[in-house]
């Protein structure tokens, strides 16, 4: 079974962890630390938020406001001359289903807004381009933010590969921090990517690259009982998503 990994008002909680580096017997030696292999430039935190309303059914004039959170993960993949083009898992870009549920619970949705925080603190709005919801991949256009975007790799992972995850767990993210992970490509079953990962709510989207710092993958799901089995679409079909619109931002720079 896998869980999806919306993160709706997770609570956060800190937990002691040591410092991992490259020079510690970990393939790609030659950097001093992940931060250097890692892309962290091309990283983006989601957040989406919905404001809606809720009034009482025998006094339909008592209403009340309330907001609700969540977070994801996404990534740079390309860019124009007016913006870039994020990558992302189809289920944080699509809120359908947690509207519906709101709706068939009484609620009216008042608005919604979808918008990324870069490493620098910066704040940008996000509109949706794309979704493969089979594959659980979205492609999401910023006007006006200009990160360097992620570089694919040319070749497949092999099972037992070296694996970088820069994610937002918990929506766990600051100006200049971003947690790096890191597990192995364990290989395909079912028509996904297995990595030994951690991941949790908030994961969603984010980047996994080898160890030259290449995209390999993105985690949109976890095992719903071992959460450092994540998943990912598989490198080909990455590979064929992000090409699309790579050719699409060259096409507009030419323009």
């Amino acid at each position: 079974m896998l869980k999806i990994l919306a993160n709706l008002l997770i609570p956060l909680t800190l937990l002691s962890t040591s410092c991992v580096t490259v020079s510690c017997n970990v393939p790609g030696a030659g950097y001093e630390s992940l931060a250097d292999v890692a892309p962290r430039q091309s990283f983006l935190k989601i957040e989406k938020v919905l404001n809606v309303q809720s009034c009482n059914p025998q006094n339909p004039k008592q209403c009340e406001d309330s907001t609700l959170k969540s977070s994801g993960s996404g990534f740079v993949v390309a860019n124009d001359s007016n913006g870039s083009f994020i990558m992302t898992a189809a289920h944080v870009c699509d809120d359908s289903d947690v509207v519906l549920m709101l709706q068939m619970r009484g609620y009216k949705l008042l608005s919604q807004a979808f918008q990324v925080l870069d490493i620098d603190g910066y704040r940008y709005n996000a509109v949706t381009l794309e979704m493969h919801h089979e594959l659980d991949m979205c492609m999401a256009y910023i006007p006006g933010l200009f990160k360097p975007s992620v570089k694919v790799a040319q070749d497949k992972p092999k099972p037992g590969d070296y694996a970088i995850n820069v994610a937002a767990p918990v929506g766990f993210f600051g100006e200049d921090m971003i947690p790096i992970l890191t597990g192995n490509y364990s290989g395909d079953i079912d028509g996904r990517s297995i990595y030994t990962i951690p991941a949790i709510g908030g994961s969603s989207g984010s980047p996994v690259f080898n160890n030259r710092g290449y995209l390999i993958g993105m985690i949109h799901s976890v095992h719903i009982r071992f959460e450092h089995l994540a998943i990912s679409p598989r490198w080909g079909e990455i590979v064929k998503f992000v090409q699309k619109y790579t050719r699409m931002a060259l096409k507009q720079k030419q323009g």
